[in-house]
This record gives C-alpha cells, sequence and structure tokens, in this order.
C-alpha cells in the first residue's frame, strides 16, 4: 500500500513538472514585433512585388501581363509568371491588411486605392514601393530593397526555376520585358493587423507555427516518462489505478482507445498549444471577457492528460512483455477469447457422451463440411490450406485419443483403490467420455464411505451399549446379591435386617427403573409404540413434574424460577410421555447441579412454537459433546458412581421426537441448557 502511494505521488508530480516546464517556455516562443517584420519580408516580399506588378489591371482597362521578348522557353515563361501574379492578387485581393495605392510615374495621378490617404511608412509592418517603366526598367524601394536596374535582371534570377531544358539556362539574357504605360505602386502593411482569417494575417500569425517545438516537447516528456514507467516494478503499477482499469481492459479495446485518444490528444495539444503561443486564443478570450488564466490552466491540463495517457501506454507494452505476449494474445484480446471458446466447443463435442454419440457426431462433421466448402471457395489457395488442415487435424485426433486413453487409465486406478477400499486415494476427476462413469463410480464410493463410517458407528455404538447395560446391570444385582448374603446370617438383629431388606428394595427398584427405561427406548426405536394424543397444557405438565420432583431439588436447595408468557401453552400431545420428558429433564438437574443455585424454566410461544428451556449451573466441569450427551448410555458423570441409567435423555430426545418435537442441548462454560420444542396447533385458542 505504501509503495503505490509513493509511485502514484512521484507519477502525479512528474506530469505536473513537465507539464509546467514546457508551458513556462511559452512566453520566449512568441513573435515580436521585429520577427513578425522579417517574417513579411522573407514570407510576403516577393508575392507582394508580383502583386504590385499587377496593380495597374485596377487603373488601365488595357493592361495586360508583361510580354517577353521572342526566345525558346518565352510561352513556359510568360505562363510562370502570370500565374505568380493571378496567385498574388488573390491572396491580398479583399484583404484590409494590405493597403495600396496605384500612381501615374509621370504625373503622380492616383489611378487606383483601396485608401482613402495617403500611405505612411510610420507605424507599418511593411512598406514598399515599386515603379515600373515602358521601356522595362523598374525601381524598388522600402522593404522591396533597393533595385534600380531592368525589370528583366529581376526577372532573370527567378529564370533558372521555369527553365525546363537546361541547354537554355545561356539565352536567358536575350529576354526582355517591357510595360504598356508607366505607374509607380505603394503597397503598406499596417503594424495593427485586423483578425479577418486572411492571407496576411494567417502569415503572420500562423495557426501551427510553433508545432516543432510542441512535438519536441511531447518526445522530451514521453521519453521521461517510458524511462520512469520502465524503472517501477510491474508488480506495483499494475495495482495502481488507472493503470490497473486498462490492464484488465481486452487489446483490441485498448487498441481503438491508443489510436483515437493519442490522435485527439496530440491534434488537441498541438492545436491548443499554437493558438496559445501566437496569441489567437487570448484574443479569443479578451473578445468573450473571459480570465486569460484560463489559457494557463487549459494547458496544464492538456499536457497532462496526454502524458497521463502516454504513461498507461507504456505501462501497457510493459505489461504484455513482462507477463508473455503469447499469454496475452489468448486472454487479453477479443480474438484469442473467440478462438478459446470455439476450441472449448470443439473439445466438448470431441468429449462426448455415449448417449450423445450421434449427435456430437454430425455437429463435427458439420464443422468438417464447412471448413472444406471455405477451402474449396478459395482454389488454389484453398488446396494449400487443406494440406494445413489436415495436419492440425491429425495431430487433434491424435491428442484426443491420448486424453481419452488417459482418462480410461485414471478411471481404471480410481475403480482399482475403491476395490482395494483405499477411500483416502486423491481421485482423478475426469471430463470426458467417460464423465457419467466418473460421476457414477463417484457416488458408489461415497456410498460406501457412508457405509462403512456407519457400520463402524454401530459397531463401537453396540460394543459401548453392552459394556454400558453390562456395567448398569451388575450394579443393582452385585448389591442385591450382597444383601441376600448378609441377611442369611442368623446372628443379625431385627434392625440390621430392616435396614438390609429397605436397601435391597432400593437396588430392586432401581434395576427395575433400569429394565423398564431400556425397554421404553426399545420400544421407540423399533416404533412399537403409540401415542395418545390430547390437547394438554404444557405450564400444568411442568409444574407437575417440578412437583413430583421437589424433593430432588429441594435435597441440593435448589431455587427453581419460572417465566411463562402465557397462561396457557395448549398442545396436542401424550400425556404419559411428555411427564416423563420434564420429570427427567428435573431428574437430571437435581443430579448434575451446582448445589445452592437457581434453575431456570422459560417457556414463550414463538412463531406457533412453544419452546421450553432448562438452564443450570453444573457441578462438574461439561467436558463433553453436546449431541453425544442425548446418546443411550452417555452421562455427564464418566465415571459412572453416580445413581442413574444414562438413558434419561436419551428418553426425552426419543419421546420430544415422536410427537414431532424437537431436543438439544446447549452448553456455555458451566451453564448446561435444555431445549425442548413443539408446534402449537393452528386453531389452538391460547389465551
Amino acid at each position: 500500500m505504501k509503495q503505490k502511494r509513493i509511485f502514484l505521488s512521484v507519477w502525479i508530480m512528474l506530469l505536473s513538472v513537465i507539464s509546467i516546464t514546457i508551458c513556462s517556455f511559452y512566453p520566449s516562443s512568441k513573435m515580436d514585433k521585429e520577427n513578425m517584420h522579417k517574417t513579411i519580408q522573407n514570407v510576403l516580399g516577393d508575392e507582394l512585388f508580383f502583386y504590385a506588378l499587377s496593380m495597374n489591371q485596377f487603373a488601365d482597362e488595357q493592361w495586360s501581363y508583361p510580354r517577353f521578348s521572342n526566345f525558346p522557353e518565352k510561352s513556359h515563361f510568360e505562363d510562370e509568371y502570370i500565374s505568380l501574379m493571378d496567385r498574388a492578387v488573390s491572396c491580398f485581393q479583399n484583404d484590409e491588411n494590405v493597403q495600396y495605392i496605384v500612381y501615374d510615374a509621370n504625373t503622380k495621378k492616383r489611378l487606383a486605392a483601396n485608401v482613402k490617404d495617403d500611405l505612411s511608412e510610420n507605424n507599418s509592418m511593411f512598406y514598399g514601393i515599386g515603379t515600373f517603366k515602358k521601356d522595362g526598367s523598374l525601381q524598388l524601394s522600402g522593404d522591396f530593397g533597393n533595385y534600380t536596374n531592368g525589370a528583366k535582371d529581376y526577372f532573370v534570377d527567378c529564370m533558372n526555376t521555369f527553365i525546363r531544358d537546361p541547354s537554355l539556362y545561356d539565352q536567358k539574357n536575350d529576354a526582355k520585358v517591357s510595360f504598356r504605360n508607366d505607374f509607380t505602386v505603394v503597397i503598406r502593411i499596417p503594424e495593427k493587423l485586423t483578425n479577418n482569417g486572411m492571407y496576411v494575417y494567417d502569415t503572420i500569425y500562423d495557426r501551427y507555427e510553433y508545432t516543432p517545438y510542441v512535438f519536441i516537447a511531447m518526445g522530451v516528456g514521453a521519453c521521461i516518462l517510458a524511462l520512469f514507467i520502465l524503472l517501477v516494478p510491474i508488480r506495483i503499477v499494475e495495482q495502481c489505478q488507472p493503470f490497473k482499469i486498462f490492464a484488465q481492459i481486452k487489446f483490441e479495446i485498448n487498441s481503438i482507445l491508443a489510436c483515437c485518444l493519442i490522435t485527439f490528444g496530440c491534434m488537441g495539444v498541438v492545436v491548443l498549444s499554437n493558438y496559445t503561443m501566437n496569441g489567437l486564443l487570448a484574443e479569443i478570450l479578451l473578445r468573450y471577457e473571459i480570465w486569460d488564466g484560463i489559457s494557463l490552466l487549459a494547458n496544464l491540463a492538456a499536457w497532462m492528460l496526454l502524458f497521463a495517457y502516454l504513461s498507461i501506454i507504456f505501462f501497457l507494452l510493459k505489461y504484455i512483455i513482462v507477463h508473455g505476449v503469447i499469454r496475452y494474445l489468448k486472454e487479453d484480446t477479443f480474438i484469442g477469447s473467440i478462438i478459446r471458446r470455439f476450441k472449448h466447443y470443439v473439445n466438448a463435442l470431441a468429449d462426448v457422451e455415449l448417449d450423445k454419440l450421434n449427435q456430437s457426431l454430425i455437429k463435427l462433421l458439420l464443422i468438417n463440411l464447412l471448413i472444406v466448402i471455405i477451402f474449396c471457395s478459395l482454389q488454389g489457395f484453398g488446396i494449400i490450406l487443406s494440406f494445413g488442415y489436415t495436419i492440425a487435424l491429425f495431430f487433434w485426433l491424435r491428442d484426443k485419443l491420448k486424453e481419452v486413453k488417459l482418462e480410461y487409465q485414471e478411471l481404471l486406478e480410481n475403480a482399482k483403490a475403491m476395490e482395494e477400499g483405499r477411500f483416502d486415494y486423491e481421485y482423478t476427476h475426469v471430463d470426458g467420455v467417460f464423465k457419467e462413469l466418473q460421476q457414477e463410480l463417484t457416488q458408489v464410493r461415497s456410498g460406501f464411505e457412508k457405509a462403512v463410517r456407519e457400520e463402524t458407528k454401530s459397531q463401537l455404538m453396540k460394543t459401548e451399549l453392552i459394556s454400558n447395560v453390562s456395567h448398569d446391570l451388575k450394579t443393582p444385582l452385585t448389591g442385591m446379591r450382597n444383601y441376600v448374603e448378609l441377611l442369611q446370617d442368623t446372628t443379625l438383629s431385627e434392625e440390621t435386617r430392616t435396614q438390609y431388606v429397605q436397601m435391597l428394595a432400593q437396588y430392586t427398584q432401581r434395576l427395575s427403573r433400569l429394565i423398564e427405561d431400556l425397554f421404553e427406548v426399545s420400544k421407540v426405536n423399533s416404533g412399537n409404540i403409540q401415542l395418545n394424543l390430547m390437547e394438554l397444557d404444557v405450564k400444568a405438565l411442568i409444574e407437575q413434574a417440578q412437583a413430583e420432583c421437589s424433593e430432588l431439588l429441594q435435597e441440593k436447595h435448589l431455587q427453581v424460577i419460572t417465566s411463562f408468557d402465557q397462561e396457557q401453552y395448549l398442545v396436542a400431545l401424550d400425556g404419559d410421555k411428555t411427564m416423563r420428558i420434564f420429570e427427567n429433564l428435573f431428574i437430571n438437574i437435581g443430579k448434575y447441579a451446582l448445589a445452592n443455585t437457581r434453575v431456570y424454566v422459560m417457556v414463550k410461544a414463538e412463531n406457533e412454537t412453544v419452546i421450553i428451556t432448562m438452564k443450570n449451573i453444573s457441578a462438574e466441569p461439561l467436558n463433553f459433546d453436546e449431541t453425544q450427551i442425548v446418546e443411550r448410555f452417555q452421562r455427564g458423570d464418566s465415571s459412572r458412581h453416580g445413581e442413574g441409567s444414562g438413558l434419561g435423555l436419551a428418553i426425552v430426545k426419543s419421546f420430544t421426537e415422536i410427537q414431532n418435537g424437537q431436543f438439544h442441548i446447549e452448553v456455555d462454560g458451566d451453564l448446561f441448557k435444555a431445549i425442548v420444542q413443539f408446534a402449537l396447533p393452528s386453531d389452538a385458542n391460547i389465551n
């Protein structure tokens, strides 16, 4: 967790530092007045000259393009220069940032203009004057440069570009140029340009002039982030968001996202950065009275988002290499998923169940027929593919036969282990032709294990039953035999003889109760028992059982506290059996409860059920299993010194269950809880 937080913090800090550094160089990239003046001279100078050359057409209706004397390339030269002048007119005409006046070179009469006042060189970014004579002489000044030679010499410098035949280079000096009349053109571009989206403004404020700087900054930042992602362990990066999300996206979706986001992201950053550096964005914000600081925030956000996604791209490339290209193509691409599903489907068809053999074979043959038809439609190329298909089919069938053979051997091993009774043997799972047989063997194995466990448990219970019955029968019989031998002594006094007879009677009663309990349990287990059901009040039965066991409870000074949430609990019960249930519970409390403690008997009706809970504190540690204490001949005193048959709770459980009730024991430290539940009749009238 700490490593993840450190990585995310460093990553975000790195994105911020790179973005702020790039944006901090923006002001130094803006074009000042001197640079704009040089840009106009270098970029627009020649075009403005040709525009000036064509200006006389606005003043002279009979104006015509300059004509060259006859020489081999005349026609080609004239076409090229006419094209240059036409282009200049199309670029600058109607552009209010280009101001011009055309004069008669001799009379200084204004022939044409797009301004009312004379043009001044003050507050201008470009100011040029050109004078053209009929004899072909040319005089340029101002930003056009100082030039006083003939127009031919000016044009000759450009002729090398237009000459198509190198052998004609020397003939360029034979060219002559003449104009129809004498005229002077003054062209001026003001210092403050109007944003009209036309040629001059777009050239000065090139929207994408700073694109090289943007791409250089983008490349440097990307290299820094790539190095950072490369150095951080992949196990840390792949657990951090948003890298974790993109790692879970399929390759095709990531590819589409990468193409779209990188393309539009780079375009957006390029446009935003250029508009910021050339001042266009500031003008737009000023026009709509928007805080200009949002420009910097937008640039920072754009750069950070772009670099963040580039970091994700670098992470994905590293993720693919580290985790394996083949594994990635299989598991993290839609094509790989389709191939795996198709392979799984074909394997499922091959792993046929015997009762579905014909259906599966038909499906496989139809797929094979479809593939053959596709190969046939490909003609010659299909024949080549069919060879590869045949080889692939051979290896696939060979692998399937190996799988069937291996599954058969594994199934045979499972059967042998079951035959030898090695139920702890780790059975191999089989999926294929023998799937149903494996399932049947698994069920047989489970049945055998259950039968063996039940038989083992039954044998243990029988052994324990015989041992417990023998012990419990032997105790009263031994006592009876001893007292019978003592009574045969003729020298005994009458008082002693009477005591021995009373003890003999007690042992007889104990033996009688033990035999009766055995008969009761035997009847319940055999199902040979009859119930005399009638509507009885559970509260009255509990109070009666408590009264009959009061002497036993008083011997240990046990205080019984009862709690009833109703006056009556009428339930269809067998009176004798239910009375025996409560008597046994009170007797059990009297035997095993800690002396001088309280016994709680709580009865409540809940969800159409009456719940009787008896709680007491045990005199001995409760170190037995709650589920085993209700079995036959299970006693709380494992030494079996106390009087009892060990059948008391077993009888309670049996008599409760044959009356569709429930009985269970809960132990919490020394707290012993016996809980009996009976269903209340739905039509019972309970007050």
